[in-house]
């Protein structure tokens, strides 16, 4: 379940976009892996527990896009380039 979890994250990463419209996609694979690490409690999750991409005109889906940005922000910060 754990790597079903963590699998259904990454895919959701790569849905979403990685930076901020006008800015060339970050690289680093150690800012990847922080992005990664870091968004799992952005991401809402249904009564069993699995995860979902909530719609983004919803309350839910701004507070996803919101959490989702500071989470890039934080590892483009630390893991710049």
């Amino acid at each position: 379940m754990k790597n079903l979890l963590a699998v259904s994250a990454v895919a959701l990463l790569a849905v979403a976009p990685s930076v901020s419209v006008g800015a060339a996609p970050q690289t680093n694979p150690q800012y990847r892996q922080c992005v990664v690490q870091n968004m799992q409690p952005c991401y809402p999750r249904d009564g069993n527990g699995a995860i979902y991409r909530p719609n983004p005109e919803t309350p839910e889906g701004i507070a996803f896009a919101a959490c989702a940005a500071a989470v890039r922000a934080d590892c483009a910060a630390l893991y710049p380039g």
